[in-house]
C-alpha cells in the first residue's frame, strides 16, 4: 500500500506584524529606539571619554633620560613616557639621581568633544642640570661595567652606546668649564672595553669628548687621533685590544704592519726582561692581632703567564708590588666568631638588614648553625663582610704595625703570593678535596689554591690587563721605583670610579675537578653580594 504524502505547511506568506505599544504606532516606537541607540553611541564615542577624562596626554622627554615622572607627588613613569593630567592647575616634576630636580607648574587644558580620536596632547622636553658629575659618572661606569660580563651581541641583543652617550649627557647638562670628570671616565672605562662593539663606542666617545658634546669636525676628529696615540704610549698593551675592533682584510692589515710589529717585539723583550719565576718562598710567620701572617717580599713579575705551558691565563704583563703580609690561612669560623662577637651589625640574626642594603644575599653564614670545627675556613660571605672583617683587624693593629691597613689583597698580591708558596700541584689546579682546607703546618702561605674561591679588592673588568703600563724593571735603568698606581689606591680611599659590576675571586675551591681544574693564573669573579659554599677570604697588611 502506498504511503501517504506528509502535507507541508505554506510559510512563503506569513507576516510579523508589531502592535502598538502605548498607543504608540511600531514604525514611530522603532524609529525612537533606533535614534536613541545612535544618540547613545555618539556620545559614548564623543563626549563621555572628555567627560571623564577631560585633560592633556604629555609627552614629556628629559636629558638625560630616565628621569622620574611625578604629578602633584605620585609617580608616574620615567621619561621618555606618555602622561595623562586631567584639566586643571598640577605640579610636574623630574627627578633624578645627581641631577636637581625639575619642577614646573602647569596648566593642563582639555577637551570634551571627539577625545578619543583627537585627543589634546602635550609636550615637556626638560633639560636637566647635573649637580654631582661624579656621582653620575659613577652609575653610568657601573652601568658599562655590568654589559662588560656579556661577551656576545647580535642583532636582536645590542649594547646601548652607554660610554659615548655618557659625554653627550655631560655636556649637555653639566655646569660650563669643569671636565675634568669625564677625562677620568673615559679612562675608567678602558677596563671594560670587552670587544669590538664597546671599543667603536668608546671612539666615538672620544670625539664627542673633544668636540665638548657637539657634532665632530676635522679638528676634533684630529684631536681624537692624538689623544688615542698619547693612550697607546702610556698603555701600549691598547694595541693589541684594538685588534678586537677589526675584522677579515681590516685585521690582517693591521697584524702585518710594521707597527704592530713593532709593539709586538716590544712586549716580547719586556715579557723576557720579568720573565723569572724564581721566587724566594717566604718562611718567617709573626703573630699579628692574634693572627699568624707571612711576610711577602716585594717582587717585580709577569702576571698572567699561563703555568706549566697551560693555556689558562690572558695577555702576560709585567706587576710590581712592594712587601705585604698576608695571613697565613683563609679566615677561619673560629676567627670570624670573634669579628661577628665585636661587630652584631654582621650576624647571621642580622642577615635581613644586610640583605636590605645590598651587602649580603640569603645565603649569608648558612651554615653557621652546624657543627663544624672552628679551625675550618669559613665560607657563605660576601665581599662586603670580608672587607669589613679587614677593617676590623685593622682597628685591632697596634705597636710596629699601627702604621698598616689591612684589607682584601690585590688581584697581584694574591697571584703573587700563590706562584711564592704553593707546589706544582696546587699552581697547576690538580687538586682534590672534600671541603674547605684547614692549615696543615707547612712553611709560608697555605691553602691558595683549591680550598676556596677568595676573595680579592680588585673589581673585576675583561680589560684590565690591556690597561696596565708596561713598566721597567725598578732598578734597572731610568725606570720608575716603588709602588703602582693600583697599590696607592688600594691604601688609600676609593675613589669614584673605583668599582665594578663584581669582584675578583682567585684560586678555585675544593669543588672544582680535573675537568674544570683552576690554575694560579685563572681570574674568576662574583657579585660582590653574593655568598656561596666555595668563596671564603683572606687578608693582607700593607705599609
Amino acid at each position: 500500500m502506498a504511503k501517504p504524502v506528509a502535507k507541508t505547511e505554506d510559510t512563503s506568506q506569513i507576516e510579523v506584524r508589531l502592535k502598538p505599544f502605548w498607543g504608540i504606532r511600531p514604525g514611530v516606537y522603532l524609529t525612537i529606539i533606533y535614534a536613541v541607540t545612535l544618540l547613545f553611541i555618539l556620545f559614548m564615542l564623543l563626549l563621555y571619554p572628555g567627560l571623564r577624562n577631560n585633560g592633556t596626554t604629555y609627552r614629556i622627554e628629559s636629558v638625560p633620560s630616565g628621569a622620574a615622572i611625578s604629578v602633584d607627588g605620585s609617580y608616574a613613569g620615567s621619561t621618555p613616557a606618555k602622561v595623562f593630567v586631567r584639566k586643571g592647575e598640577h605640579t610636574i616634576t623630574l627627578n633624578r639621581p645627581s641631577f636637581a630636580a625639575d619642577q614646573r607648574p602647569v596648566t593642563t587644558g582639555g577637551t570634551i568633544f571627539g577625545s578619543l580620536f583627537i585627543p589634546k596632547k602635550g609636550t615637556i622636553v626638560a633639560r636637566l642640570t647635573m649637580d654631582d658629575p661624579e656621582s653620575f659618572l659613577s652609575s653610568r661606569l657601573l652601568e658599562i661595567s655590568e654589559w662588560a660580563l656579556i661577551s656576545q651581541f647580535g642583532p636582536s641583543y645590542q649594547l646601548p652606546r652607554l660610554i659615548s652617550d655618557t659625554v653627550s649627557d655631560f655636556y649637555a647638562t653639566s655646569p660650563a668649564g669643569d671636565d675634568e670628570p669625564i677625562g677620568r671616565f673615559l679612562t675608567a672605562t678602558l677596563s671594560s672595553l670587552n670587544g669590538g662593539v664597546f671599543i667603536a663606542d668608546y671612539v666615538r666617545a672620544l670625539m664627542l669628548n673633544e668636540a665638548k658634546g657637539l657634532v665632530p669636525m676635522a679638528d676634533t676628529i684630529a684631536r681624537s687621533v692624538h689623544r688615542i696615540l698619547s693612550q697607546l704610549k702610556e698603555k701600549p698593551a691598547l694595541a693589541f685590544l684594538a685588534a678586537e675592533a677589526l675584522q677579515d682584510d681590516a685585521l690582517a692589515t693591521y697584524q702585518k704592519s710594521g707597527w704592530f710589529d713593532k709593539k709586538v717585539a716590544e712586549y716580547r723583550r719586556i715579557i723576557e726582561a720579568h720573565g723569572s719565576s724564581d721566587f724566594p718562598r717566604p718562611v718567617s710567620e709573626t703573630t699579628i692581632a692574634g693572627l699568624p701572617f707571612v711576610l711577602i717580599p716585594a717582587a717585580d713579575f709577569v702576571m698572567g703567564m699561563p703555568y706549566a705551558g697551560a693555556t689558562d691565563g690572558e695577555l702576560p704583563h709585567p706587576e710590581k708590588t712592594t712587601d705585604f703580609y698576608m695571613l697565613k690561612g683563609e679566615v677561619t669560623r673560629g676567627w670570624y666568631a670573634q669579628f661577628l662577637a665585636a661587630n652584631p651589625r654582621w650576624s647571621p640574626e642580622n642577615k635581613n638588614a644586610l640583605m636590605t642594603e645590598g651587602l649580603a644575599d640569603e645565603w649569608y653564614l648558612y651554615d653557621w648553625d652546624g657543627e663544624v670545627s672552628p679551625d675550618v675556613p669559613v665560607s657563605y660571605v660576601s665581599y662586603y663582610a670580608a672587607r669589613a672583617f679587614a677593617e676590623w683587624i685593622g682597628s685591632r693593629l697596634t705597636g710596629a704595625f699601627d702604621g698598616y691597613v689591612a684589607r682584601l689583597p690585590l688581584e697581584s698580591e694574591w697571584e703573587l703570593a700563590a706562584l711564592a708558596n704553593s707546589s706544582d700541584t696546587e699552581l697547576s689546579g690538580q687538586i682534590f678535596a672534600d671541603g674547605p682546607s684547614p692549615l696543615k703546618g707547612r712553611a709560608g702561605v697555605e691553602q691558595l689554591m683549591g680550598s676556596l674561591w677568595e676573595w680579592c679588592a680588585t673589581w673585576f673588568h675583561p680589560a684590565d690587563y690591556f690597561v696596565k703600563p708596561w713598566e721597567p724593571r725598578a732598578g734597572s735603568g731610568g725606570g720608575p721605583d716603588g709602588v703602582t698606581a693600583a697599590v696607592t689606591a688600594a691604601v688609600t680611599p676609593a675613589g669614584p670610579f673605583d668599582l665594578g659590576a663584581e669582584a675578583v675571586v682567585r684560586g678555585g675551591s675544593w669543588a672544582n675537578t680535573i675537568e674544570d681544574r683552576v690554575s694560579a693564573v685563572v681570574r674568576g669573579s662574583q657579585r660582590p653580594a653574593w655568598c656561596t659554599e666555595f668563596t671564603g677570604f683572606r687578608i693582607v697588611l700593607v705599609k
